[in-house]
């Protein structure tokens, strides 16, 4: 799961970069489409911004939460 946040210049370079098409163009900020989406951050690393964020799924942040308090 990626975020993109208000630094984001429009540039295009994540569009460009993505290998399954998941950021499609919109006026201001890319839209991201999950369903296609398969967690290569190419889009993280080539932004010059620094606007997209890689966010842990749901599920891995209360797993990773369990493992730290010994509740597995």
């Amino acid at each position: 799961m990626i975020s993109i946040n208000t630094r984001c210049t429009g540039c295009g370079a994540c569009i460009s970069t993505c290998p399954t098409h998941a950021l499609r163009p919109h006026v201001g900020r890319p839209n991201w489409l999950a369903e296609r989406c398969n967690d290569h951050r190419d889009c993280v690393e080539i932004c010059p911004a620094g606007a997209i964020i890689y966010l842990a799924s749901c599920d891995s942040a209360s797993s990773m939460q369990r493992t730290k308090s010994g509740d597995q």
